[in-house]
């Protein structure tokens, strides 16, 4: 069999990672900084740390809740702690927010893989024993970057529409977002925190655009009225399109061909087509794994795109311990 057609079959076993994360499973970002103390660090000093004590003080935060007909407090509040909140099952039935956006609403609850990803075993077994116990491993970039774009995409139609909560900020990206204030790369740079390498920032870049075209069809998809939040996404969607388009016409990279073959087959947008376009989102997320397993950033396809990479200068914030 050849190689990409193994490869394919192990990406349609990958677990959708968009749907709630176990609390029963979430064992807490104290456990974690006992080995990783310098991305603890990292955390500590970020807005998805940060907002744990402030969020729910704000006066939009109130007044969405309000809008709404929710409680007073966004801790308590299912909607907000999908996004905003890291959730822990304190007894059956019963859960709360013990932080914000920490280690395990990014990697996955750890209880099962915790003991696990630290193993001294042959490194492609223990890779594949954490994720078959739910974790989202580095390596998998398109998966993990899939936790940031399915919060930071806002696709909740009530949630903007009556609810009055902003649309996604523009100017998210994989690539200057993580490479930013919230780079914590000590790991794979031995002990260091410096920016990811030329390779590296190809791939990211076109993660990037992937799974933003990806989620933006996620969003529209739960679009079930002519209204600002459907129009909206379907303006997103468009742009994102043509922005994968683009990276098409330099690459010529087959993934990313098929990725438009998806979106070309989908036709003119519609409302109440929800199943119909979050089906084809399923294609561009396998698409967009395959993509990663198979190029590393050195590959001459890519290099092509060095031109549309976003600069240092364009990176959300400074890193921490570089």
């Amino acid at each position: 069999m050849k190689r990409k057609n193994i490869l394919f079959i192990l990406i349609l076993c990958l677990p959708l990672v968009w749907g709630e994360p176990d609390f029963s499973k979430v064992i807490g970002m104290k456990k974690c900084s006992l080995c990783h103390a310098r991305e603890f660090k990292v955390w500590g000093e970020s807005v998805h740390s940060k907002s744990y004590k402030d969020m729910h003080k704000t006066d939009l935060s109130k007044q969405i809740l309000k809008n709404l007909n929710l409680g007073k407090n966004a801790k308590r509040e299912e909607k907000c702690q999908q996004c905003h909140y890291t959730v822990k099952e304190t007894s059956p039935g019963k859960s709360r927010s013990i932080a914000g956006v920490s280690c395990e609403r990014c990697h996955g609850p750890a209880k099962d893989w915790i003991n696990i990803h630290f193993l001294n075993i042959e490194k492609s077994e223990r890779y594949r024993k954490v994720e078959a116990a739910g974790m989202n491993r580095p390596g998998r970039l398109y998966q993990l970057g899939s936790q940031c774009y399915k919060c930071h995409t806002v696709a909740d139609e009530g949630l903007i529409e009556t609810g009055g909560h902003p649309t996604s900020d523009p100017s998210f990206n994989l690539l200057t977002w993580s490479q930013g204030t919230m780079r914590h790369t000590f790991l794979r740079d031995k002990g260091n925190n410096r920016p990811a390498s030329p390779e590296r920032r190809r791939v990211l870049y076109v993660v990037s655009q992937v799974l933003n075209l990806e989620y933006q069809l996620r969003g529209f998809a739960k679009a079930t009225k002519k209204s600002n939040y459907a129009t909206n996404k379907a303006v997103k969607l468009q742009k994102a399109s043509a922005q994968v388009y683009k990276i098409y016409q330099k690459s010529k990279i087959t993934e990313i061909k098929n990725v438009l073959k998806v979106i070309k087959g989908l036709g003119k947008l519609k409302l109440g087509q929800e199943s119909k376009y979050l089906q084809a989102a399923d294609e561009i997320y396998k698409w967009g794994n395959l993509f990663v397993e198979k190029y590393n950033g050195g590959e001459a396809p890519l290099a092509t795109l060095d031109s549309m990479i976003p600069p240092e200068s364009e990176y959300k914030g400074s890193a921490i311990g570089e």
